[in-house]
């Protein structure tokens, strides 16, 4: 199996239009790198810099694939960490909408990639514009130094806002994005069970494959 990881990245968010960025990245920290904001953990610069999540941004890359690579049988795209609402475009085609956090997505791009430059597209939705929709439906209770509605998003709560810290609902890239290029199939998931009896365990493994195996 070869991978490829994607680090190099740019960024559009309102006026500001490519910043370029390293990954893991996300929309307060380039901004922060770039001295386009003042430091949100310093006296009282959250509550400016949280306003600032009232709004999308995008980043987004190009790769190029080797035709060497492109003749693999199976090629796979992962983002191992997105924050947190999240359309995924490959070369102009939507391939999903995230919406969690704590989950790895991986997706089967064989059909949608090409030899030469490929284009990937990252569009975050606004948390908070979300919090504010979802508490309007349906209140959750949250602590009193927390964003109303932060509860109904799978993204870390502490990030919108705890008593020990600020309300900076971030947006970005938090873990690798790979491409991976293999020819054979692979083990994507396993369970053991285990059957105890006297002076002993029989063990039961199910395994779950993609791919073809020889």
């Amino acid at each position: 199996m070869i991978t490829k990881e994607i680090k190099k990245w740019y960024m559009n968010y309102k006026e500001y239009s490519g910043l370029e960025c390293t990954s893991p990245c996300s929309m307060y920290s380039v901004l922060l790198e770039n001295k386009l904001i003042d430091d949100p953990f310093y006296g009282m610069n959250e509550k400016k810099a949280c306003e600032m999540s009232d709004f999308p941004t995008e980043f987004y890359t190009t790769v190029n694939i080797a035709e060497s690579e492109y003749n693999s049988k199976n090629i796979e795209l992962d983002f191992l960490g997105l924050d947190t609402i999240c359309e995924i475009y490959l070369n102009g085609k939507l391939l999903d909408k995230t919406m969690d956090m704590h989950l790895a997505y991986s997706y089967d791009v064989k059909d949608y990639i090409k030899v030469g430059e490929n284009s990937i597209r990252l569009v975050f939705s606004s948390p908070t514009e979300y919090f504010e929709m979802m508490d309007k439906k349906h209140y959750l209770w949250v602590n009193g130094d927390t964003i109303d509605g932060a509860a109904h998003l799978r993204k870390g709560l502490s990030m919108s806002g705890w008593d020990w810290g600020p309300k900076l609902p971030d947006m970005g890239i938090f873990r690798p994005v790979n491409i991976k290029f293999y020819d054979y199939g692979k083990i994507t998931d396993f369970f053991v069970y285990q059957n105890h009896s006297e002076n002993k365990v029989l063990l039961d493994i199910d395994v779950s494959v993609k791919g073809e195996y020889d």
